[in-house]
């Protein structure tokens, strides 16, 4: 790819242990990718409802190093301004897409110079916002990250016009990067013309950004069990009630679960005590990117649960803990509705198990009292990470751009 272009990244960031993320961990993932690939990079950084500060930032990248950092105006918070103490990061708030669309008309049109060569908008608002500037004649090409989609996200009103934001984007935008192909066929059974719609690309989460590589088995914690997730949903109570089972047998057994989920705790609490497994639980919080890593390979088993009743993120994305166990060659426990449960099937990565907590145990302690099967699993697991870090999608859209001269 030709190095003098200019690319601009928009996308939602939040801010933990004084890390910040953005698409597949750490900002430096994707601003340093990029900047192997561009010339000039540019992130517009809106952070999510739940941070402290709310106001957009764009960083411009030159050589892989931070050039500049300017913030959007104060004047332009009478369009959009929400106390941060009210909000949660749970929430969609109207006011902060507003801002988002927002920020990004403003840079672009004062602050950026010259004509990007590229535009990546994660979601369809900054896309949207996208299609005005592509008029204007500030962008040639516009790529819309459909990221964080499910065709029943919200209530009724709210997902007709996040579904209609959507068709708007994905058929007025250049290009479409997707982690899961059941986003377009979602799109098709909604109805859209598939004519209409961008080109897309499908890319995997996290990989290969994930940094270091698997430990030998005898290194791994027997029976320790790693949790990867980000927040608390209706799998924790499923797993929960399998670890049950598991400990009852194997009473050493213990469960991390990171991330967000520890806020969860009260609540879920007088479960714990119910079960009987408070000793064999610990919630970590949410650890920075290098500890997470050092947790997750030295543990025994990977698990990726999701209930079946309720909308899952996982059934429309690429799960990055399952492509995070892959990496570190784990044996990964995963509920069908996950789109990577294929993939484990079908290779012997680890067991797919239904979203019900007799199951989850069984296929657990399978992998505890079979070596040669836990042994077979890491394998296939480690080999499937091996692969897709050596196959980055990420390089092969960028080809595809430059073969339709989008690029």
């Amino acid at each position: 790819m030709p190095s003098n272009k200019s690319v601009l990244l928009s996308t939602y960031i939040n801010t933990v242990n004084d890390e910040t993320y953005a698409l597949f961990g750490p900002i430096e993932n994707i601003t340093g990718y990029l900047c192997r690939k561009f010339s000039d990079v540019y992130m517009i950084s809106q952070p999510m409802s739940g941070e402290a500060e709310l106001t957009p930032v764009l960083t411009y990248y030159k050589g892989g190093k931070v050039v500049w950092i300017k913030r959007m105006p104060k004047f332009l918070r009478m369009f959009y301004w929400v106390d941060p103490q009210k909000v949660t990061s749970n929430q969609t708030v109207v006011r902060l897409k507003v801002r988002d669309f927002i920020s990004n008309i403003y840079f672009i049109l004062f602050v950026v110079p010259g004509k990007l060569d590229l535009f990546i908008g994660v979601e369809s608002i900054n896309a949207l916002s996208a299609i005005l500037l592509r008029m204007l004649g500030r962008l040639h090409t516009l790529l819309y990250f459909s990221n964080d989609y499910h065709p029943h996200r919200y209530t009724w009103f709210k997902n007709s016009i996040f579904l209609k934001l959507d068709e708007i984007a994905a058929c007025h935008g250049d290009y479409i990067w997707m982690m899961n192909p059941n986003i377009h066929e979602s799109r098709l059974e909604r109805g859209l013309d598939a004519r209409r719609l961008a080109p897309h690309h499908i890319i995997h989460g996290g990989l290969p950004f994930f940094p270091g590589a698997p430990v030998p088995l005898v290194e791994r914690k027997k029976n320790r069990i790693v949790y990867a997730t980000r927040a608390g949903h209706q799998g924790l109570q499923i797993m929960l009630e399998a670890l049950s089972v598991v400990a009852g047998k194997y009473p050493d057994t213990t469960l991390y679960i990171t991330g967000h989920a520890d806020r969860e705790k009260p609540q879920i609490l007088p479960l714990m005590q119910k079960l009987k497994i408070s000793e064999n639980v610990v919630f970590t919080g949410f650890l920075k990117e290098a500890e997470l890593n050092d947790l997750v390979k030295c543990s025994w088993i990977g698990v990726a649960i999701w209930s079946c009743d309720s909308p899952a993120s996982a059934t429309y994305g690429d799960p990055e803990k399952i492509r995070r166990y892959f990496h570190f060659g784990l044996p990964v426990v995963s509920t069908p509705n996950a789109f990577t449960a294929e993939t484990i099937k079908k290779h012997g990565a680890g067991i797919v198990a239904d979203d019900e907590a007799k199951a989850v145990a069984a296929a657990i302690c399978r992998l505890f009292s079979d070596d040669s099967l836990y042994a077979k699993c890491a394998q296939v697991s480690e080999g499937l990470g091996a692969f897709y870090k050596e196959h980055n999608t990420l390089d092969d859209s960028f080809d595809d751009l430059q073969k339709r001269q989008l690029l």
